[in-house]
Formats: structure tokens, sequence, C-alpha cells
């Protein structure tokens, strides 16, 4: 595993799924200990239910996956993960930080380093999911170029919010004028 400079004495590694997946389960709990989530896997499927989901499961493939893991020092203090969700589009599924090393400006550093690498694998867009009121990750992401895309009610998660981030800046130009923040101009007049 080869660690690369992230920002001050922290760095980051890019992990395979195996390696990442335990790490990942062990560190959770820690970093999520104040979030109230529901699974409905846990509270709601019959065992018919969730023998057919796991079926589901198989029929998938094998998407593209991305597993950073942040160190400081040789210690694991966070990651963020991500997979393909489409064709031409890759969702940011899960980043954590363990709260002493939060607010360090780890995440905003890291967030650049995966935008090119999603740009680098073909992707057009890259989304993700956060409670309504998780500025520590809205604000950073928005930041960095990303935009709000979309208002979800999930029964697991509360109210989420959807940011995408567009790499061809004609899309995100679009959505500047789908959106009414500003009117058709230039080469969408020519439409």
């Amino acid at each position: 595993m080869k660690k690369l400079p992230l920002i001050d004495t922290y760095t980051y590694a890019l992990l395979e799924h195996a390696d990442f997946l335990p790490l990942f389960r062990q560190h959770r709990p820690k970093v999520f200990a104040d979030t109230f989530t529901l699974r409905a896997r846990d509270y709601a499927f019959s065992e018919g239910e969730l023998e057919k989901l796991e079926s589901l499961q198989a029929n998938t493939g094998n998407p593209l996956g991305n597993h950073f893991a942040i160190y400081k020092d040789d210690d694991l203090i966070g990651w963020s993960t991500g997979w393909q969700e489409t064709d031409s589009a890759y969702a940011m599924l899960n980043t954590g930080i363990l709260k002493e090393h939060q607010g360090k400006g780890i995440y905003s550093a890291l967030l650049p380093i995966i935008i090119e690498r999603v740009r680098s694998q073909g992707f057009q867009t890259i989304k993700s999911r956060h409670n309504a009121t998780n500025n520590q990750v809205i604000i950073p992401k928005l930041k960095a170029g990303f935009v709000i895309t979309g208002l979800e009610l999930s029964d697991g998660f509360g109210t989420l919010v959807t940011l995408t981030y567009f790499m061809n800046e004609k899309r995100r130009e679009v959505m500047d004028m789908r959106s009414g923040l500003k009117k058709p101009s230039g080469w969408m007049l020519e439409q």
C-alpha cells in the first residue's frame, strides 16, 4: 500500500475493496456513533425477502469502486468510498473522519483528489447524498463545485440532499439555467 501526502502530516492510500471493507466495518461505529440510522433489512424484511435481496445483489455485477483510506502517521483516521452507479455516474457513498481529526481541512483536501481520480476514470458526474444539516460535508462540496440537484426523504436516514459534480462545464451551465439562477445565454440560445 502506497501512502500519498494529503495535508500536514495526513496521508491517504487507495485500497482494494477486500482490504477496505474490514477497516470500514471496524471504524464505522466510532465515526457515526451519534448518527441515527434505520436499515430496513434490520427491522422490516422477512427471511424470504432477505434471501431475494441477496440473490438480486449477486446480479448487480462488478461496479468500479474507489476506496480512500486516510491516515495520521500510521493510524487510520478516516475514509471515503464510492462506486460506479451507471455507465457515466459515480456515487460517493460514505466518508467518515474520526471526531478528533474533523475540522482540519482533511475532507476539503481529499475532494479534489477524488474528483480527479473519478474524472480520469471517465465518469461524467459524481453524486452524493447527505443529511440536509450535515454542513461539514455539504459546504466543502459546494465550494468544490458540487451543486444541489435534489432532496429526498429516506426512511433510513431522514431528509437527504443530493449533490452532483458535473465534469462537463456546459452541463454545469445548464444546471444554473434550469434552476432559474441564470438566463440562457451564448451557446444555449443557439440550440
